[in-house]
C-alpha cells in the first residue's frame, strides 16, 4: 500500500516527463498519446516529485516510476540503490510526521526476488486466495495494528511497530529507520556495519501466522 495522491499532469506538462524518462528505463517507449504521466509530492523529500508513468495500452500493472529532483532523474528499479541515493544526493527529512509515509514508500518500492514485506493495517489490505474463510481473516484481523511511532530508540533510529506479511506469513515487527549513517556492531558476531541513511532494520519479530491462504507476490518485474 502506498499513501501518497497522485495528480494526473495536463498533456502539455506530461511530455516534457516523458522526455525526461525516454530511455532512462530501458527499453520503454513513451509517447503523449498513449501515456498517463501523475504526479506525487514525497513529505520526506522536499523538491523532490514523484512521477508515474502509466502505459495506457497495456493491462495493469502498466506503471513505471521515476524521481525528479534538481538536474537529475532516477528510475525506481524494485531495489534499495535508487532510494539510498536520493537520501545521500539531498537531505531527506525523517521525523514524527514523515516517518510512516517513508516506510510505506520504502516498502512499496523495495521488492526482493524471494518475496516482498507489506505493512498491513487492515484485513482487506491482504490479497487472499478464493479459499480464505471468513474466519482466518477474522483471526488475522484481531492481530493487526496501525503503524505506531514509538520514537528515537538508543541507536539513533527511528522505531515504528507495524504488522507486514512476507509471503505466506504474518508476522508483529519493529521497523528501525536511521535518519543518518550509524555504525553497529553485532553482538554475537563482532562485525561493525554501517547503516546508510534512511536505511532499514527489521527487529523483534514475532510470527503471528505462517501458511495463510494469501496470494503470494510475484517476483518484481518492470512494472508496478
Amino acid at each position: 500500500m502506498l499513501i501518497l495522491t497522485f495528480t494526473p499532469l495536463a498533456p502539455s506538462s506530461a511530455q516534457s516527463i516523458i522526455d525526461l524518462a525516454s530511455g532512462l528505463i530501458a527499453p520503454a517507449e513513451y509517447s503523449a498519446d498513449k501515456t498517463v504521466v501523475s504526479a506525487a509530492h514525497l513529505p520526506f523529500y522536499p523538491g523532490i516529485m514523484l512521477y508515474a508513468l502509466s502505459d495506457t495500452t497495456l493491462p495493469e500493472p502498466n506503471t513505471r516510476y521515476i524521481l525528479s529532483f534538481e538536474d537529475q532523474t532516477l528510475g525506481l528499479d524494485w531495489t534499495n540503490e535508487p532510494i539510498y541515493a536520493v537520501n545521500e544526493a539531498l537531505p531527506i527529512v525523517l521525523n514524527e510526521e514523515t516517518i510512516i509515509p517513508y516506510a510505506f514508500f520504502f516498502f512499496h518500492f523495495v521488492r526482493g526476488q524471494l518475496g516482498r514485506f507489506i505493512i498491513v493495517e487492515h484485513v482487506d489490505q491482504i490479497t487472499w486466495r478464493p479459499d480464505a474463510s471468513d474466519d482466518i481473516k477474522a483471526d488475522v484481523s484481531a492481530r493487526l495494528i496501525p503503524v505506531t511511532y514509538r520514537g528515537i530508540g538508543p541507536e539513533g533510529a527511528h522505531v515504528l511497530v507495524a504488522t507486514v506479511t512476507f509471503r505466506d506469513a504474518l508476522f508483529r515487527t519493529s521497523i528501525k529507520i536511521f535518519p543518518r549513517a550509524v555504525e553497529l556492531t553485532d553482538s554475537d558476531t563482532g562485525i561493525t556495519e554501517t547503516t546508510s541513511m534512511g536505511q532499514m532494520l527489521l527487529s523483534d519479530e514475532i510470527l503471528l501466522f505462517e501458511n495463510l491462504p494469501i496470494l503470494v507476490p510475484e517476483p518484481p518485474g518492470e512494472f508496478g
